[in-house]
């Protein structure tokens, strides 16, 4: 699936509402623009992982949102 897919998808989770953090990962980033993805309130795209990646970065990226998952639940 393409990433205008993946962007698709999040703005259906966005309209449901959904608050979770979302970690982008695609092979064809330099299609989209990840500063416009993040600010939109539409997509809110927490982090991009480029294909090919390094574990440790997709580590890193999953495990930030997983803390900003933590303390949206907390506030809530």
């Amino acid at each position: 699936e393409s990433a205008p897919g993946h962007v698709a998808l999040v703005r259906q989770l966005r309209v449901a509402d959904m608050a979770l953090p979302v970690v982008l990962v695609s092979g064809t980033m330099e299609s989209l623009n990840p500063e416009h993805l993040r600010r939109d309130p539409w997509t809110r795209i927490h982090a991009f992982v480029s294909k090919p990646f390094l574990i440790v970065d997709f580590l890193e990226a999953v495990a930030s949102g997983l803390a900003v998952g933590s303390r949206q639940l907390v506030r809530a």
